[in-house]
């Protein structure tokens, strides 16, 4: 009976060991995914901050213009 349990709880060992190579291969294949994910994020993220600093220039210089216009129209009628 001893020898039976034994066989038995080194099978199991040997199981567990195998599931946890399993769990290493997955976090690693998790762990580039998110990796690559989070390069894509920041490649978003650059691309907004470039979007926005192009829109609020252009919107700079229409006021600044605008403001123009109408100095001119109110100081020099």
């Amino acid at each position: 009976v001893s020898q039976s349990r034994y066989t038995f709880l080194e099978n199991g060992q040997k199981a567990i060991k195998n599931s946890l190579g399993g769990i290493k291969g997955d976090i690693k294949a998790l762990d580039a995914k998110v990796t690559r994910l989070e390069k894509r994020v920041d490649d978003l993220n650059a691309r907004v901050n470039i979007t926005t600093i192009g829109f609020l220039s252009i919107v700079g210089i229409l006021v600044t213009g605008m403001l123009t216009i109408a100095s001119k129209t109110v100081f020099f009628p």
